[in-house]
């Protein structure tokens, strides 16, 4: 586990490139949430593809339900009552697949926990825009390339 968080560390300080920013520290905090200890010492490609699918959808999920409520006026209460159900939904929904089913609850259990808290951003911040969205892709690709460093 040290070898592949020191390994996601080390690229994201010396490589640099389109997808990943020097001295950004996604990829070994995101790598360092994921590593589960659970008593096998033998390689589980579900658990990984697990991981890659749960940290992919909840880090874009909520990019794409974000730029649904983008046009709402800001301070206003329509707004504040579409992203509270919005979250409210999110939340309900992953946390009942975590609950209820053994194959695929692992993974609910990350776009919940993943995707939350990209949902409780603030409005003036919500503004959908070619340079968000640029920063919204490399960070995706960071996640990515880390779970695969693993």
């Amino acid at each position: 586990n040290w070898l592949s968080i020191m390994v996601a560390y080390m690229m994201a300080c010396f490589i640099k490139g389109n997808l990943v920013d020097r001295y950004n520290p996604v990829m070994p905090m995101t790598l360092s949430l994921l590593i589960v200890n659970d008593g096998s010492h033998k390689l589980e490609y579900e658990k990984g593809a697990h991981r890659l699918l749960g940290v992919a959808l909840g880090k874009s999920l909520p990019i794409i339900l974000v730029y649904a409520i983008s046009d709402l006026p800001c301070l206003s209460y329509l707004r504040l009552g579409v992203q509270f159900a919005l979250i409210f939904s999110f939340v309900t929904a992953f946390t009942f697949v975590y609950f209820d089913s053994e194959t695929w609850g692992y993974v609910g259990c990350l776009i919940a926990g993943f995707g939350v808290y990209q949902l409780m951003i603030p409005c003036s911040a919500s503004q959908i825009s070619d340079k968000l969205l640029a920063a919204k892709y490399r960070e995706l690709g960071c996640v990515i390339v880390a779970v695969l460093v693993q």
